[in-house]
Protein backbone atom coordinates (compact mmCIF):
# COMPACT_ATOMS: atom_id res chain seq x y z
CA UNK A 1 0.00 0.00 0.00
CA UNK A 2 1.48 3.42 -0.97
CA UNK A 3 0.50 6.00 1.34
CA UNK A 4 -1.87 8.89 0.60
CA UNK A 5 -3.94 6.78 -2.19
CA UNK A 6 -7.03 6.39 -0.23
CA UNK A 7 -7.15 10.68 0.19
CA UNK A 8 -4.57 12.00 -2.40
CA UNK A 9 -6.93 12.85 -5.17
CA UNK A 10 -9.97 13.60 -3.31
CA UNK A 11 -8.47 16.39 -1.20
CA UNK A 12 -7.14 18.80 -4.15
CA UNK A 13 -4.82 21.79 -4.19
CA UNK A 14 -4.08 20.73 -0.38
CA UNK A 15 -2.83 17.05 -0.70
CA UNK A 16 -0.07 18.57 -2.65
CA UNK A 17 1.45 20.54 -0.05
CA UNK A 18 1.62 18.15 2.80
CA UNK A 19 4.52 15.83 3.14
CA UNK A 20 5.09 12.11 2.60
CA UNK A 21 4.86 11.75 6.53
CA UNK A 22 1.46 13.61 6.89
CA UNK A 23 -0.05 11.84 3.85
CA UNK A 24 0.32 8.11 6.23
CA UNK A 25 -1.11 9.80 8.88
CA UNK A 26 -3.88 10.93 7.70
CA UNK A 27 -4.51 8.42 5.54
CA UNK A 28 -3.96 5.97 8.36
CA UNK A 29 -6.23 8.19 10.72
CA UNK A 30 -9.54 8.05 8.26
CA UNK A 31 -9.60 4.63 9.27
CA UNK A 32 -10.70 5.57 12.84
CA UNK A 33 -14.64 5.18 12.41
CA UNK A 34 -16.79 7.56 14.58
CA UNK A 35 -17.46 6.92 18.23
CA UNK A 36 -13.96 5.31 18.08
CA UNK A 37 -10.44 7.15 19.29
CA UNK A 38 -6.82 6.46 18.80
CA UNK A 39 -3.49 7.77 20.71
CA UNK A 40 -0.69 9.54 19.30
CA UNK A 41 1.12 6.52 20.07
CA UNK A 42 -0.69 3.94 18.57
CA UNK A 43 -1.05 5.74 15.44
CA UNK A 44 2.65 6.62 15.19
CA UNK A 45 3.15 2.66 15.00
CA UNK A 46 0.50 2.42 12.97
CA UNK A 47 2.08 3.81 10.15
CA UNK A 48 5.76 2.33 11.36
CA UNK A 49 7.02 5.35 13.44
CA UNK A 50 7.85 6.09 16.85
CA UNK A 51 7.71 9.82 16.13
CA UNK A 52 4.71 10.66 18.45
CA UNK A 53 4.78 14.24 19.03
CA UNK A 54 5.22 14.73 14.82
CA UNK A 55 2.17 12.96 14.40
CA UNK A 56 0.41 15.21 16.90
CA UNK A 57 2.42 18.02 14.41
CA UNK A 58 1.41 16.69 11.43
CA UNK A 59 -2.62 17.01 13.06
CA UNK A 60 -2.26 20.55 13.86
CA UNK A 61 -1.52 21.03 10.45
CA UNK A 62 -4.21 18.90 9.43
CA UNK A 63 -6.02 20.98 6.08
CA UNK A 64 -8.63 17.98 5.34
CA UNK A 65 -10.68 18.37 9.05
CA UNK A 66 -13.32 17.02 9.34
CA UNK A 67 -12.41 13.85 6.64
CA UNK A 68 -9.45 13.37 7.94
CA UNK A 69 -10.65 13.22 12.10
CA UNK A 70 -7.56 14.44 14.05
CA UNK A 71 -10.09 14.73 17.15
CA UNK A 72 -9.75 11.12 17.89
CA UNK A 73 -6.71 10.99 18.44
CA UNK A 74 -6.24 11.47 22.06
CA UNK A 75 -3.60 11.18 24.84
CA UNK A 76 -2.72 7.28 25.75
CA UNK A 77 -3.74 8.26 29.48
CA UNK A 78 -7.75 8.53 27.82
CA UNK A 79 -7.15 12.80 28.29
CA UNK A 80 -8.05 14.61 25.30
CA UNK A 81 -4.53 16.30 24.25
CA UNK A 82 -4.28 18.99 21.97
CA UNK A 83 -6.69 20.43 19.30
CA UNK A 84 -6.25 23.65 17.21
CA UNK A 85 -9.59 24.97 18.07
CA UNK A 86 -8.72 23.93 21.77
CA UNK A 87 -9.82 21.10 24.32
CA UNK A 88 -13.31 22.01 25.24
CA UNK A 89 -14.01 21.99 20.82
CA UNK A 90 -12.32 18.13 20.40
CA UNK A 91 -14.41 17.08 23.20
CA UNK A 92 -17.76 18.66 21.93
CA UNK A 93 -17.07 17.31 19.09
CA UNK A 94 -15.82 13.70 20.46
CA UNK A 95 -19.19 13.64 22.62
CA UNK A 96 -21.28 14.36 19.12
CA UNK A 97 -19.54 11.28 18.00
CA UNK A 98 -20.56 9.31 21.55
CA UNK A 99 -17.81 9.33 23.34
CA UNK A 100 -17.82 10.16 27.04
CA UNK A 101 -16.09 11.58 30.10
CA UNK A 102 -15.77 10.78 32.94
CA UNK A 103 -13.72 14.65 34.80
CA UNK A 104 -10.39 15.14 32.20
CA UNK A 105 -10.57 11.79 30.66
CA UNK A 106 -12.56 9.67 28.41
CA UNK A 107 -15.10 7.05 30.21
CA UNK A 108 -14.35 3.43 29.32
CA UNK A 109 -10.87 4.11 27.35
CA UNK A 110 -10.02 0.88 26.27
CA UNK A 111 -13.37 0.02 25.21
CA UNK A 112 -13.55 3.09 22.47
CA UNK A 113 -10.18 2.82 21.58
CA UNK A 114 -9.76 1.46 17.72
CA UNK A 115 -6.73 -1.28 17.73
CA UNK A 116 -4.86 -0.87 13.87
CA UNK A 117 -3.76 -4.08 14.42
CA UNK A 118 -6.87 -5.97 13.30
CA UNK A 119 -7.45 -5.90 9.18
CA UNK A 120 -11.15 -5.91 7.54
CA UNK A 121 -9.51 -9.60 7.40
CA UNK A 122 -8.29 -9.59 10.99
CA UNK A 123 -5.05 -10.39 10.30
CA UNK A 124 -2.12 -7.71 11.06
CA UNK A 125 -0.56 -6.04 8.96
CA UNK A 126 2.56 -7.31 7.77
CA UNK A 127 4.99 -4.25 7.36
CA UNK A 128 4.58 -0.78 8.06
CA UNK A 129 3.40 1.66 5.79
CA UNK A 130 5.60 3.84 6.09
CA UNK A 131 8.45 2.13 4.95
CA UNK A 132 6.27 1.57 1.70
CA UNK A 133 6.75 5.32 0.71
CA UNK A 134 8.16 5.99 -2.68
CA UNK A 135 11.27 8.53 -2.20
CA UNK A 136 10.59 11.91 -2.21
CA UNK A 137 12.58 14.61 -4.06
CA UNK A 138 14.74 16.91 -1.02
CA UNK A 139 15.14 20.59 -1.41
CA UNK A 140 18.53 19.63 -3.26
CA UNK A 141 16.90 18.22 -6.17
CA UNK A 142 16.13 20.04 -9.15
CA UNK A 143 12.27 19.78 -10.28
Amino acid sequence: MVCGSKIWNLLGDHAKKITPFQRCVYEKLIEVPRGRVTTYKDLAHAIGSKAYRAVGSALNKNPFAPRVPCHRVVNSDGSVGGFAHGPNKKKEILRSEGIRFTKRKIDKFESVTFDFSREKNGEARKRPIIRSLPPTKTRGDRF
